[in-house]
């Protein structure tokens, strides 16, 4: 041996460099073990898999073989042949896969793969080669996408519910009678959501049990759907077949879900309607459950995201709206509408609106006043300046509000009476006048003459000759005439309200009379004539003659009590009496004056017929006479 020959090289570089990329491959390991994309590299040239990671083998559900799959064990088309059974279309991945084999494919796809599970795969596919273009094999990226596709079908299935929803609100708002509208809203609903069948149901009353019962008002099908939901025998939902959905829809929340989900107590109802998903929305008015709007999935179970529950949601809420509203027309519209008083909306000093009883108040049809000018149409001129004037107080915010009377013009050129109460309101975004007429015509022609007879009354009661008293039921003098002045000696003022008694003095025997008359007469009775003596204020006493009568002033019940002088009467009875008597004694001095004659005038007449000359049958004529 010579000697040894020993040659260095500094590896420190190679050294470094062969740590980083261990390192870089440890962390895009340990990356791609965490990433949950799956990845998956096979050498199609030897199908050996050259690296898969954790989340490969969750997705197709081989977590079995990972350690045959590691020792390699395992080869690619192994892994297909096990896949293949879990994809939708077997065949159309199976041509996929094979294209990808051949070296000289050097195409990236990326696609989407349905499974039969439901599940949606997205796979991202590229050769592996190195910076000399050699080819090492090719990597498969794969994600499962179905949560997503899922949401983004939720969320498609959001926008197309509420472009149904825009589009009943838009027939609702538009056609008066909105049921008239709902086949093809709840076509529209179907639609949009997919579903096999939609249907809403009203609440009401057995009328023979009086029990709570849903009843299906409308509904809609799609074509090839098998469901027992148009049978006759499910038209009508006693609440008590499904209490729970009572409970649930009254209190404002929905039932969503697939049916093998529901109770065992309404899976056999629904299994019978061959429902497989449902989701029912209770319909509200005025925050109280009106019915319900029932989306049926009769083909596959479905699962309701919370997009589309809530655009289920705002479906429910637009038909609620469509009855309120109904309901509203039904209380306000049609009250207005038949109203007997005439209703009227005024702006710009034309008629906005008005109803049927306003054009009859003027005599016209309602067409026939769509093109007048109201005012100077239908308000008599000399009413007009003070009409426009308050109109305009109230547009301007003067007044709220008006009631006052004036004159209108008949179509056939009468003047009426007419009563108006108006107030300001925003109509459009503008100050106008709503108002209500009554045609008071009548009414004031029956005041007039109520006013004329009230004159003529007073005027009889104020001069008639008799004293007359108005007395309540307390005995207190409420009002009298001047003849009742005349009587008592003192002026009303001095009498109303005072104490009957107090007032009216009269002899004691007189006062039980007076107190019973009274008592008749508050009892509803009326009396006779009772004869009492007055003693007025300056001593002097008169004979009167009064009658009470019961009678009723503005629903207050007083007496009324008329008093007559009746001393004069009295008088002349006195003095009849005593012509009487005298006659009576003339009669008695006639009669004994009568035989002081007859005897002499006896003898006179017999002596005469016995002479018989012509002279004494004078003096027997004669005193015969006599």
């Amino acid at each position: 041996i010579i000697g040894t020959v020993g040659c260095g090289r500094d590896v420190t570089e190679e050294r470094q460099v062969e740590e980083r990329l261990w390192r870089s491959e440890a962390l895009l390991t340990q990356m791609a073990q965490a990433s949950p994309i799956a990845h998956f590299v096979v050498d199609n040239r030897t199908d050996e898999i050259l690296y898969f990671n954790d989340r490969f083998c969750d997705i197709w559900g081989l977590s079995h073989l990972k350690d045959d799959m590691r020792r390699k064990k395992v080869e690619g088309s192994d892994i297909i042949s096990l896949c293949t059974p879990l994809f939708s279309d077997p065949e159309a991945f199976t041509a996929s896969w094979t294209l990808l084999q051949d070296e000289s494919n050097r195409s990236v796809i990326t696609d989407e793969i349905r499974l039969v599970d439901g599940r949606c795969i997205k796979r991202f596919s590229a050769q592996i080669r190195d910076a000399d273009d050699r080819y090492f094999g090719r990597l498969h990226l794969l994600e499962d996408i179905t949560e997503q596709k899922r949401v983004s079908e939720a969320l498609r299935r959001h926008d197309d519910i509420m472009s149904a929803v825009n589009f009943a609100a838009d027939r609702f708002l538009k056609e008066s009678d909105w049921k008239a509208e709902m086949d093809a809203v709840l076509e529209r609903f179907g639609r949009a959501t997919g579903t096999s069948a939609v249907h809403v149901f009203e609440n009401s009353t057995d009328p023979v049990t009086g029990n709570a019962i849903c009843i299906r008002r409308w509904g809609w099908r799609a074509e090839g759907v098998d469901s027992r939901i148009d049978d006759p025998e499910f038209q009508t939902i006693p609440c008590d077949t499904i209490p729970r959905w009572h409970d649930e829809l009254a209190a404002g929340r929905p039932i969503v879900g697939t049916v093998r989900e529901f109770p065992e107590s309404e899976q056999s109802y629904l299994n019978f309607l061959r429902s497989r998903s449902l989701a029912i929305i209770p319909i509200l008015v005025h925050k109280q459950w009106w019915g319900f709007i029932g989306f049926d999935e009769c083909q596959r179970e479905r699962t309701w995201l919370p997009a589309e529950v809530d655009a289920l949601q705002a479906a429910a809420s637009i038909i609620g709206s469509a009855v309120l509203r109904r309901m509203d027309e039904e209380i306000y519209r049609n009250p207005v509408e038949q109203s007997p008083l005439g209703i009227y909306l005024m702006q710009d000093g034309r008629l906005r609106y008005f109803n049927t009883r306003f054009a009859e108040i003027f005599g016209y049809l309602r067409d026939e006043l769509r093109n007048y000018d109201a005012q100077s149409t239908l308000i008599a001129p000399e009413c007009l300046d003070d009409v426009r004037k308050r109109y305009r107080a109230i547009l301007s915010g003067y007044t709220e509000s008006e009631h006052h009377e004036f004159c209108g013009k008949h179509k056939d050129g009468r003047v009426i009476y007419l009563e108006n109460f108006a107030t300001r309101l925003q109509f459009e975004g503008r100050p106008a006048v709503i108002g209500n007429l009554v045609d008071v015509t009548d009414r004031k022609r029956v005041n007039e003459a109520l006013r004329s007879s009230e004159e003529r009354l007073k005027i009889i009661f104020e001069y008639a000759p008799d004293a007359f008293f108005l007395v309540d039921m307390n005995r207190t003098l409420v009002d009298g005439n001047q003849a009742a002045e005349r009587l008592l000696g003192c002026t009303r003022n001095e009498f109303i309200g005072k104490s009957f008694t107090e007032v009216v003095h009269l002899l004691p025997e007189d006062l039980p009379k007076v107190r019973a008359k009274f008592g008749q007469a508050m009892a509803g009775d009326g009396a006779t004539p009772t004869d009492l003596t007055l003693i007025r204020s300056d001593g002097t006493r008169i004979s009167v003659e009064v009658t009470a009568f019961p009678v009723s002033i503005d629903g207050r019940h007083l007496v009324l009590a008329i008093g007559r002088d009746v001393s004069a009467r009295h008088q002349l009875e006195d003095l009849k009496k005593k012509a009487l008597i005298q006659i009576e004694e003339n009669i008695e001095q006639l009669a004994i004056l009568n035989d002081s004659i007859r005897n002499p005038l006896t003898v006179i007449i017999a002596l005469a017929e016995m002479d018989g000359a012509g002279i004494n049958q004078k003096i027997v004529e004669a005193a015969w006479e006599i």
